[in-house]
């Protein structure tokens, strides 16, 4: 079953929404994006550190190549924080991550997402209210 209008409804709510709540939002996501990294780094196995290293967060798309979180949908317009591990020299991240046929996966990106996501959820919400009612004030 298909929603009419649901475009246009998005369309006409992302330009409606006040620049405060946009601000909110993305400081939350700065804020939860940071301490998901932290935690990742707590978690990461240390050989040689580059892949700690290659652990960080972008607003917006992450590194080509790179174990990234991904939203489950986006649009034009939507305020994304990406975490992501892995770069051109920690490239096996997500080989540690989930394991190889040689080795046993030891796994440091989702337990950290998972741990954090709901979390997140939460801090975002209290962001957009508290937009909404400095913009209301």
């Amino acid at each position: 079953m298909a929603i009419e209008g649901l475009d246009r409804l998005k369309r006409k709510l992302t330009k409606s929404i006040p620049e405060r709540v946009r601000k909110n939002t993305e400081e939350a996501l700065q804020r939860a994006a940071r301490a998901m990294t932290d935690t990742m780094e707590g978690f990461a196995p240390e050989d040689t550190g580059r892949l700690k290293g290659s652990i960080g967060w972008t607003m917006g798309d992450a590194p080509n190549g790179s174990l990234a979180s991904k939203p489950s949908r986006r649009s034009p317009g939507d305020i994304v924080a990406t975490v992501y591990a892995g770069d051109r020299d920690a490239y096996y991240a997500r080989f540690v991550e989930f394991g190889t046929q040689n080795m046993s996966a030891r796994p440091f990106f989702y337990p950290a997402y998972r741990l954090h996501k709901k979390r997140v959820k939460g801090s975002i919400s209290r962001a957009i209210k508290k937009g909404l009612k400095e913009g209301a004030a």
